[in-house]
């Protein structure tokens, strides 16, 4: 993903123009100059240094990164330099993410009488329309006897029916209620809301870079 590199010249310039230094003093400036590029290019080489006898764990936290995983990483550092925790600064991302926009959401689905379970099944069901139980713990990787209890509550509140199929008595179709569909359309607009505030931080191409990267990666997990 596209980054701005916190990265300043090693060469700035001062002020142009600067024509009050007397002509006869501009030698000295030029040996002062040669001398601080020296000490530059010194300073340089010891930090490729450091930088390198760091190790992979050093550099997995990624670029001026301040969040808690670099700090995570930083420890490891300091314990074992040369363990490679590239991934890490990836994955233990992604799961620290998800727990802090998790945590928003659920305060959006408390508002309107929900939790995030009924969400996911609920926004199955607005897709799809009435379908089979199946379908629904399928749509969440569930089971079927996983799911049944979930399905359960919503039908307890009055969001959600189950009914015999007329083809197939051993199946049971799932639909929402109208109650279950003003719920549900009630709680979207928050919920996308706050999808949007959690990401704030990117700019729109950043956002669409880091979409195509995840789906890279979720396809190949699907797969």
């Amino acid at each position: 993903m596209a980054r701005r590199d916190n990265i300043t010249s090693a060469h700035d310039p001062g002020p142009a123009g600067e024509d009050s230094v007397a002509a006869s003093g501009s030698g000295s400036a030029a040996r002062d100059a040669g001398s601080a590029a020296r000490d530059a290019g010194s300073a340089a080489r010891d930090a490729g240094s450091a930088a390198h006898a760091a190790g992979p764990a050093a550099h997995a936290a990624g670029p001026a990164a301040h969040d808690s995983v670099a700090e995570l990483i930083a420890e490891w550092a300091g314990v074992d330099p040369a363990m490679d925790l590239a991934t890490v600064a990836i994955v233990a991302r992604l799961g620290r993410i998800r727990t802090h926009i998790a945590m928003r959401m659920d305060e959006v689905f408390a508002a309107h009488g929900i939790s995030a379970a009924d969400f996911a099944a609920m926004s199955i069901l607005r897709r799809r329309g009435e379908v089979p139980m199946r379908s629904v713990a399928d749509g969440l990787y569930l089971t079927a006897g996983t799911v049944t209890p979930r399905i359960r509550r919503l039908v307890d509140h009055g969001l959600v029916r189950v009914s015999p199929d007329v083809h197939d008595a051993r199946v049971r179709l799932v639909a929402l209620t109208t109650l279950g569909e003003r719920t549900f359309d009630a709680v979207v607009p928050a919920h996308l809301a706050t999808q949007r505030q959690a990401l704030e931080s990117l700019t729109a191409a950043q956002r669409l870079e880091l979409a195509g990267l995840l789906a890279i990666l979720l396809t190949d997990l699907e797969s």
